[in-house]
């Protein structure tokens, strides 16, 4: 593969963590899970764990340097050339520019795979999910909430990703495996 460094991004309830883990389970990549890792700052940092969680329980994205942070720690403790998959992160357009920046300084050859779905598909697939997983951040309220920030700050994003040519636009409807079986082709 000639990509060490590849970035799952999607609206929420596009799939981009299933396709990250089978990506991993395929490659052998780990994954950093930008909203787990999120969870787990919060854990140990309660005095700004709680507005991370507030902002995460409202369907807003946290500041960016916040992930910035995570994603930096993850590359300087991952060793040269490993590779890895992020999974939700550079979301904003500062976060964007900063993610290029930091791959260009450290070599690393990055993609960026852009899962496309459609809004009434986001519907049906994070209504399924509150009802199975009773996430907080899955109701209909919050749902339209992280829709609306996501598209507000991630649509600069792709626009520079797309500039640098390193975005990969991924038809994320179907089936998990078709989805799986695109994102290889896309990246072969």
């Amino acid at each position: 593969m000639k990509y060490n460094t590849i970035v799952v991004l999607g609206k929420p309830g596009s799939g981009k963590g299933t396709q990250a883990k089978l990506l991993s389970e395929k490659i052998g990549f780990p994954v950093f899970s930008a909203s787990g890792k999120l969870r787990e700052l919060a854990l140990s940092h309660p005095d700004i764990g709680k507005d991370i969680l507030e902002d995460m329980n409202q369907g807003l994205l946290v500041p960016h340097w916040i992930v910035s942070y995570l994603w930096i720690s993850e590359l300087f403790n991952l060793g040269h050339g490993k590779g890895i998959i992020f999974d939700g992160a550079v979301r904003k357009f500062e976060e964007a520019q900063l993610f290029n920046e930091v791959m260009q300084y450290m070599k690393r050859m990055y993609t960026v795979v852009y899962l496309v779905i459609s809004e009434e598909e986001l519907y049906d697939r994070l209504n399924k999910r509150a009802s199975i997983e009773k996430r907080f951040d899955d109701s209909e309220e919050v749902i339209k909430k992280r829709l609306t920030e996501y598209g507000e700050n991630t649509r600069d994003s792709l626009a520079f990703f797309k500039e640098q040519g390193v975005l990969l636009e991924v038809d994320g409807e179907g089936s998990v495996e078709e989805i799986h079986e695109n994102i290889l082709l896309a990246l072969a």
